[in-house]
């Protein structure tokens, strides 16, 4: 906790730049909004430098370069203010969770392998021949299927299902609900009916992940699903089976991706937005809001709408669908006369 802390004390602890009143001391955090004397707040860009006068906050950290008022209050310049407030609420705001051990009532194959510090509430199975790496922790209810790989300062949280073989890297947070390597959706079309396909892949989870709760990741009907290092996956996504995801990835709540769909490194799709079968999207490119991706997509694009299409055309589209009405009635006074 800031504990009456001293701005420039801490502005030293994060190498950052100080200006302003040296005076100030520190006993919290807050938003812009419901900040009161002697909290700590944080401004990300220009366009939000108007609220530097308004605000409760005694502090405030903001981006390097700007102008700072000369009004009673203390600032810190930051290169990335968003970074250097998230590491204030981790060392000061973010208890480490204590190492608890092994609980009795937890359920662990005989020929499991487990690493050091790990700590498995109660309620947990884990299956034949697994391996966990050091230091993770496994909360209530978690089930690990057999021939699952899991690396090091893994959290998994409760009612979290790893099916057989998944493969999960080092610093990786499995939110509760989160499922790995369900049986994929694979089907064909007879006169009998819907034909199953046996689903025998797994999924790979690279490091650095984190997965949201309820979440679902299929494994792959041969081969494997994978989640790119350093992807992060919002609240209730659906990733097919065969799905390939790059690198750093951000793919928010309530997207659909289908099976074998791949994206490259630093893709970004916005709430539900949706991605069809073997459909490739190139890197750093963004999907907006409720976007389908019908067709692949090249790197370092910004595409919305329905199909996806250059955000631009889908702004002038959506523009002339707005004149609709209008234009209805002028062409029906039109034909009239």
């Amino acid at each position: 906790m800031l504990d009456h802390k001293p701005v420039q004390e801490l502005a030293s602890e994060l190498g950052l730049e100080f200006k302003g009143n040296p005076e100030v001391f520190l006993n919290g955090v807050a938003s812009l909004d419901d900040a009161v004397e002697g909290n700590l707040g944080f401004i990300r860009s220009q366009k939000y430098m108007k609220y530097i006068d308004v605000t409760g906050a005694s502090a405030i950290i903001v981006p390097r370069g700007v102008e700072v008022p000369q009004n009673g209050k203390a600032f810190l310049l930051s290169e990335n203010p968003y970074i250097s407030f998230a590491k204030v609420l981790k060392t000061y705001f973010c208890e480490e969770p204590s190492f608890s051990g092994i609980s009795k009532m937890a359920d662990v194959a005989e020929d499991a392998c487990l690493g050091k510090e790990i700590t498995i509430e109660s309620f947990v199975h884990i299956g034949k021949r697994t391996c966990i790496g050091n230091k993770c922790r496994i909360q209530s209810g978690a089930r690990i299927g057999n021939n699952v790989k899991i690396g090091d300062n893994v959290q998994i949280f409760s009612n979290v299902v790893i099916e057989d073989n998944s493969i999960i890297g080092d610093n990786v947070i499995l939110n509760p609900g989160v499922i790995v390597g369900s049986d994929g959706f694979g089907y064909t079309q007879t006169e009998m009916g819907s034909h199953k396909l046996p689903q025998i892949g797994n999924v790979i989870i690279e490091n650095d992940v984190e997965v949201g709760s309820n979440t679902t990741i299929d494994r792959a009907s041969m081969g494997s699903t994978i989640i790119g290092e350093g992807t992060k996956i919002d609240n209730l996504v659906q990733i097919g089976h065969g799905a390939k995801l790059g690198k750093h990835n951000v793919i928010c709540s309530q997207v659909g991706i289908a099976g074998s769909a791949v994206t490259g490194d630093h893709v970004i799709l916005a709430s539900r937005a949706g991605v069809g079968d073997h459909i490739k999207i190139g890197a750093k490119t963004t999907v907006g809001p409720m976007a389908g991706v019908t067709k692949d997509l090249p790197e370092n694009g910004l595409f919305s709408g329905f199909p996806a299409m250059p955000h631009q055309d889908w702004l002038k589209m959506a523009g002339t669908l707005a004149q609709l009405p209008s234009i209805r009635e002028k062409l029906r006074s039109f034909i009239q006369f």
